[in-house]
């Protein structure tokens, strides 16, 4: 069992890369499976935390609650965490540099935090609810915290730690739910809430200083802070862009169709996101270290990332083409009758869902070489495009926005591949190439499940739940005749064992590389 001891990084090694990491598979299917656990362990503990707090506090005080969260997440587009992606991207770090980093983020966050009090009377106006003052400037020293852990994090992400990253943040989130539990029974009210948010953070930078002990200097280097701040900002304005862009389509549907239409559409989004997030998170939290430890290798990369595409493909796909044929079922499973009205911009959802997951991979080829000036004029572009595509749509209702969006997925798939794996060793052919092995087998199983809907007349719950595991079966069992699963399912197996180093000389290409599920030879 993990202990702190065990996650602790030795300070001799803060700045260069892990000598696992050059074992990238063995790094990858540790740090993914870790990421999955931990995300595992986090979903029960804000399931858990929901139901206690459900019960001891009024629907007002997460009313408030939920006032204050969308300023606070519109701050943390600003709070340097581009910055952090700069440590992980570089090539070789040495302390001065780190300190230059931590200090300047730290700088960055607190200033946030300044301006979060300032604005504290505004964000009441706004609202309409005096008591968001105070809320605000007390939520507002959780950026005060979090400034100082930002490098931290990067760390532990270029060391592909990701075992202690999992459980700190585990360990925060409980401390936050006993927290929050506590002083609800006090008769604290939304002052619960509030106090157990600031108490992760706080818990969670503690942890983090002790898994990994960062010790910043005074000493400050100029070298590659240009650079940094650069890459850190372009990707501080993408983030920015995207955030606006993946939320006009609920501003549009309230201002235009109002609260009920919106409801339809936000459930049937986030239904579909829910499984989706469950894999893309985990995988894609590995990525980008693995390809930056790797990027001076070509071949490496080249078999690193295509199967890692292949991988995330297998997966994915059967997972939307079963919300796409499923969908009435699982609406009506999930969320009862009343919302049989979300089907259609569920399907239509999960049509974009089909080649998603994989596009979005290609912004860590592209940040991976350091290319995040492109990667922001990338954000400029597909949010005009997204948002143009929303208002258009939104003539046409709430269908017509998830129209919209499937459409402008779709169609921009191809040339956005072609714009972010330019300049790099993954040409556009390796990367339609990885989608291949998948296809044959979702599209036999989708057949398969839609001829036992359409042949046997299945209406009971007991009924959908078997031929859904019939589907399943036919899709793994006809996978399994790939290559690429079978190794995959091997290092999985074995992701325990530590391959020995190689020798002087010996390639590296050899091994097993698994991406947070992914597995190349």
């Amino acid at each position: 069992m993990l202990s702190l001891r065990d996650l602790q990084l030795v300070p001799d090694t803060l700045f260069g890369r892990d000598a696992g990491v050059r074992h990238i598979a063995g790094a990858s299917v540790r740090g993914g499976m870790h990421t999955m656990i931990g995300q595992g362990v986090s979903f029960g503990i804000t399931l858990l935390r929901t139901i206690v707090l459900a019960r001891l506090l009024a629907p007002a005080d997460f009313g408030i609650m939920g006032m204050v969260t969308v300023v606070v997440h519109f701050a943390q587009m600003f709070s340097a965490s581009g910055l952090s992606l700069a440590t992980v991207q570089a090539k070789s770090l040495t302390h001065e540099q780190v300190s230059t980093y931590f200090w300047i983020s730290a700088l960055i966050n607190i200033g946030i935090a300044v301006l979060l009090v300032l604005c504290s009377p505004l964000v009441a106006w706004v609202y309409q609810t005096p008591a968001l003052e105070a809320v605000t400037v007390t939520l507002s020293l959780s950026f005060v915290f979090g400034g100082f852990t930002i490098q931290q994090q990067a760390l532990l992400q270029r060391d592909m730690r990701f075992g202690a990253l999992a459980v700190t943040i585990a360990l925060g989130q409980l401390c936050s739910l006993i927290v929050s539990a506590v002083l609800a029974l006090m008769g604290w009210g939304y002052w619960s809430l509030v106090v157990g948010s600031l108490a992760y953070t706080i818990v969670h930078a503690i942890l983090l200083q002790v898994v990994c002990p960062l010790k910043p200097s005074f000493r400050f280097s100029r070298h590659g802070l240009r650079h940094a701040l650069a890459f850190g900002g372009h990707v501080a304005g993408f983030n920015l862009l995207n955030y606006a862009a993946r939320h006009a389509d609920n501003a549009l549907i309230g201002r235009y169709w109002g609260a009920s239409a919106l409801g339809i559409y936000a459930k049937a989004y986030a239904l579909l996101l829910l499984p989706l997030s469950q894999l893309r998170e985990p995988m894609n939290a590995v990525l980008f270290p693995a390809l930056c430890s790797i990027r001076d290798d070509n071949r490496r990369y080249i078999k690193y990332y295509t199967c890692f595409v292949n991988i995330m493909f297998s997966l994915s796909l059967p997972l939307s083409l079963y919300c796409l044929i499923q969908a009435d079922v699982l609406i009506h499973t999930l969320l009862g009758p009343q919302w049989l009205d979300a089907v259609p911009v569920f399907r239509v959802l999960a049509v974009a869902s089909l080649v998603q997951p994989t596009l979005g991979t290609t912004g860590s080829v592209m940040l991976s070489y350091g290319y995040s000036k492109r990667y922001f004029k990338l954000g400029v572009v597909n949010g005009i495009a997204v948002v143009t595509a929303f208002i258009l749509g939104v003539q046409h209702g709430v269908q017509g926005v998830a129209i919209a969006y499937a459409s402008v997925t779709i169609l921009s798939f191809l040339p956005m591949a072609c714009y972010c794996l330019r300049a790099t060793p993954i040409c556009i052919g390796l990367f339609l190439r990885a989608h291949l092995g998948a296809w044959l087998p979702a599209l036999f199983a989708g057949l398969s499940l839609l001829g036992m809907r359409m042949g046997f007349g299945i209406h009971t719950i007991y009924e959908h739940a078997l031929i859904s595991a019939l589907f399943a079966l036919v899709y793994v069992l006809l996978s399994l005749r790939r290559g690429s699963i079978q190794e995959m399912v091997c290092t999985v197996m074995q992701y325990r064992k530590t391959s020995p180093l190689p020798a002087k000389g010996e390639s590296l290409c050899k091994e097993v590389v698994v991406e947070s599920g992914d597995v190349v030879l």
